[in-house]
């Protein structure tokens, strides 16, 4: 990779040079591309799939069903798919649902 400066709206440009395996930028890429996925603005409280809300909660596809489950998460549902809003994401970790 080469280097290219990183600006912030509030900071100077920094510039670095990081070098990775294809493997390593394989994961890297992953990584973006999951949290890109689940990151919107507050004011864009769109569906998140079951993969979207486990991540945004941080825990695995199927601790988010068995809350479901337990009718402990709000959700909705596309057919046999389960949808989630993140404000109801955020409620249920506030302990408002």
């Amino acid at each position: 990779m080469s280097a290219e400066p990183i600006t912030s709206p509030n900071a100077a440009p920094l510039t670095f040079e990081l070098t990775l395996s294809a493997a390593q930028l394989d994961v890297l890429a992953d990584l973006v591309a999951e949290r890109q996925a689940v990151s919107q603005s507050p004011a864009e409280d769109g569906w998140l799939n079951s993969a979207q809300a486990a991540a945004y909660l941080g825990c695995t596809p199927d601790r988010l069903h068995d809350l479901v489950a337990r009718r402990t998460l709000s959700h909705g549902r596309d057919g046999r798919r389960l949808l989630f809003r993140r404000s109801d994401l955020d409620a249920y970790v506030e302990g408002g649902l």
